[in-house]
């Protein structure tokens, strides 16, 4: 408790301020508002089922430019998951369902973790990709990355995934370089009743989750809501402590297998026409059985631990049909407890947004924000941080300006945002956009940012020991506990330890993107809807590990280190240190096409090619960054989606995916396919079987460990 107040008080400080601008702004006439999402002004849940292609197109997304605008004119490439995306793909987590989007590169590393990037640069973490929860930011700041072990919720909850490829960090902030994922879910409005789902199968053991929403008086709604799962481990692989830890995390490779459980709720409440309020908050505990040592029989385990949750709230004001004003604050705070790691994060975020029309061609929309993070890091396999514990304080501050050039034919938007880190200081991110619209349901658009990444604790403060290789050590034991050293009794030997470590310094500086883009959508007839994206990013200071040869003897003090009586062999140290001696650039395609055959049977597709190009200065000694980075991320990838109604009660669902290889890690190229079938006898109740990675008994995403076949059963019942 007494850590929560040392991270909230500092923060309220700054949060006071902003609601003095909020009330300021709040009295000032003539001022128009825009809202973060549609849920939060009333609006009902869309059913997109029955939605026609036209209609498709047009729902409004808020991820672009922060307000509600259509899809078909967003200047951006951007790309919608469905509800109904989701329920008939049959896939079970987040990630899993992220690779319907075209651009977005999903790979199963381990039990727990998956590598989600987009554009490029696919890891564990995938720095360059900002995520987002009803915009609440799940960012880890330690990694610079995302754990998505720790990112669950029903399915069912779910509106809508909002996929911006292509840098976002104008609105959103540093780290959405390559793009910004937005998950956003339902208004309890939509969640009324009861919710009951179960199932299970060879991989996915048993899982399960019960919902209820009901009214609170005549103006509020809430949904309260548990889930569980038990998930089954990859097949095992032979890891080491010598294997590439940003390949296969250690731990990860020896787990049994994964249970979470996890519970929330929402609360959204309107006591005026023009008032509404959301407050929603969850927790979880995440279990892993790892098994150590011991034999077959035998076996030792030791269970590892993440757990967390956070709760936020949210402030509305409408002054017209356009205009609205935001405030958000939330509270974040994740343990985890394994051999990996052990550490504690604390964040607080506020952020406030606003604008107002100048004229009659001028929209303008600005906003301010404050994240304060706290972190206690206690232990990591092969890792120290130096300090332990850090407070970082971020503030940041957006302007925006749509200009119609053209009323109803071209729009251009000009913006920047400026954000201050306690790393890498103060960091500017303007960017450019223009939407043309044709006739004919045509439209062009095209977009020119620049976006970084800046430092984590990893790359800042942290010391990692990758390698302990060629171990020969030649020792001897004193006579007698208490005989002095001489120099004439060290031994002569030619033994040597190879260590290799990897450090991070306060010189590391952020990466920087001058990213263009280009779009093109149309529509050749109303069965068919078409988007089509090229890109080209340069990349300048990305990330390498230059290396340093030190050599020596192991003494302390001026005398040969001594352990119980015995002296360690010379050694030699590789250390690299992180820096930034590697430019590049990287371009592709990307095509997303929706064809409604016939009113029961829907067809999407997607393609997207990329391709990589690093450059390493001069000076730089890295002899593994550029080749990891090249080869990280499928060149290819092709998705084909076919939703059939075989009856009124009966649907048929088939997923054909081809991934290319990933030649940094030596995993081929794969095609899988998924089949689901389901039965909804009753409107409020649905039966369905899913078979998931048919084509074989199982192959390799990301690291030695490989995905299996499986098939799973499931019941929906809403009462």
């Amino acid at each position: 408790m007494s850590c929560f107040f040392k991270i909230f008080i500092p923060c309220m400080r700054i949060s006071l301020s902003v609601f003095l601008v909020i009330f300021f702004l709040w009295t000032a006439p003539g001022l128009s508002f825009p809202t973060e999402e549609s849920d939060m002004i009333g609006k009902p849940a869309i059913d997109f089922t029955a939605l026609s292609l036209e209609e498709l197109k047009n729902v409004e997304i808020i991820s672009v430019s922060k307000k509600p605008e259509k899809i078909s004119q967003a200047a951006a490439a951007v790309f919608v998951i469905t509800s109904e995306d989701i329920r008939r793909s049959g896939v079970t987590t987040v990630p899993d369902a992220l690779r319907l989007s075209p651009g977005v590169q999903v790979a199963r590393i381990n039990t727990q973790g998956w590598a989600v990037s987009v554009r490029g640069f696919g890891d564990f973490y995938s720095n360059k990709l900002l995520v987002l929860i009803d915009g609440r930011s799940v960012y880890t700041p330690i990694f610079s990355g995302v754990f998505w072990d720790e990112q669950d919720m029903i399915l069912e909850d779910i509106e809508r995934i909002e996929v911006i490829r292509g840098p976002g960090s104008t609105l959103w902030g540093a780290n959405a370089v390559n793009g910004v994922i937005n998950i956003i879910t339902r208004h309890t409005e939509n969640t009324q009743g009861g919710l009951f789902t179960a199932g299970g199968g060879s991989e996915e053991r048993f899982f399960g989750s019960l919902r209820y929403g009901d009214k609170l008086g005549n103006e509020a709604r809430y949904r309260v809501y548990s889930k569980y799962f038990n998930r089954d481990q990859l097949d095992e692989a032979d890891i080491s402590v010598n294997k590439n830890l940003y390949n296969t995390v250690l731990e990860d490779s020896i787990t049994d297998n994964w249970n979470s459980v996890r519970g929330g709720f929402r609360i959204d409440w309107a006591p005026f026409s023009t008032e509404f309020f959301t407050f929603q908050g969850d927790v979880y505990m995440n279990r892993d059985d790892m098994k150590m040592e011991g034999t077959v029989l035998d076996p030792v385990y030791e269970t590892s631990r993440v757990e967390g949750g956070y709760v936020m709230g949210k402030w509305n004001h409408i002054f017209s049909e356009t205009s609205d004003a935001l405030f958000q604050i939330y509270y974040d705070r994740t343990r985890r407890d394994s051999l990996q790691a052990k550490y504690d994060i604390h964040t607080l975020d506020t952020d406030f947004q606003h604008r107002f029309v100048l004229g009659k061609r001028h929209e303008c929309t600005y906003g301010l924000g404050c994240r304060f993070i706290s972190d206690q890091i206690e232990n990591f396999n092969f890792m120290l941080f130096t300090p332990e514990s850090r407070h970082q304080y971020l503030f940041n501050a957006f302007v925006q300006d749509e200009i119609q050039v053209i009323p109803d034919r071209l729009n251009v938007t000009v913006g920047a945002k400026f954000e201050h880190n306690d790393f890498s200081g103060l960091e500017i991110q303007p960017s450019f956009r223009f939407l043309w619209n044709l006739e004919n349901r045509h439209s062009v658009w095209g977009a020119v940012s620049r976006a970084v990444r800046v430092p984590g604790r990893v790359e800042h403060d942290g010391l990692t020991v990758g390698r302990i290789s060629s171990v020969t050590i030649s020792s001897f034991r004193k006579e007698g506990a208490d005989a002095e050293w001489k120099n004439e009794e060290m031994p002569v030997s030619s033994s040597t330890i190879v260590i290799d470590t990897k450090s991070g310094t306060e010189d590391f500086d952020s990466e920087e993107v001058f990213a263009c883009e280009a779009g093109y959508r149309f529509q050749p007839m109303r069965s068919l809807w078409v988007d089509a994206a090229v890109f080209y990013n340069k990349y300048k200071n990305l990330e390498t590990s230059e290396k340093i040869l030190i050599s020596g003897s192991a003494i302390q003090n001026g005398k040969p280190w001594k352990d119980e009586g015995f002296i360690s062999s010379p050694y030699y140290q590789n250390m690299l240190y992180i820096d930034n001696k590697m430019d590049g650039e990287s371009y592709g395609i990307e095509f997303a096409a929706d064809w409604r055959i016939a009113d029961q049977w829907r067809m999407t597709a997607a393609y997207a090619y990329l391709q990589m190009c690093m450059h390493l200065t001069d000076a730089s000694t890295d002899e593994q960054s550029k080749a990891e980075l090249e080869g990280s991320s499928p060149r290819h990838q092709i998705s084909l989606h076919s939703a059939l109604d075989l009856t009124k009660n009966l649907e048929l669902d088939l997923w054909l995916r081809y991934v290319d290889e990933l030649s940094a890690y030596g995993i081929e190229g794969y095609t899988a396919m998924d089949a689901r079938l389901a039965w909804r006898p009753f409107n409020n109740f649905e039966l369905s079987l899913t078979g998931q990675n048919l084509f074989d008994p199982g192959h390799s995403e990301f690291s030695e460990l490989e995905t299996e076949r499986s098939v799973y059963a499931k019941l929906a019942w809403h009462f």
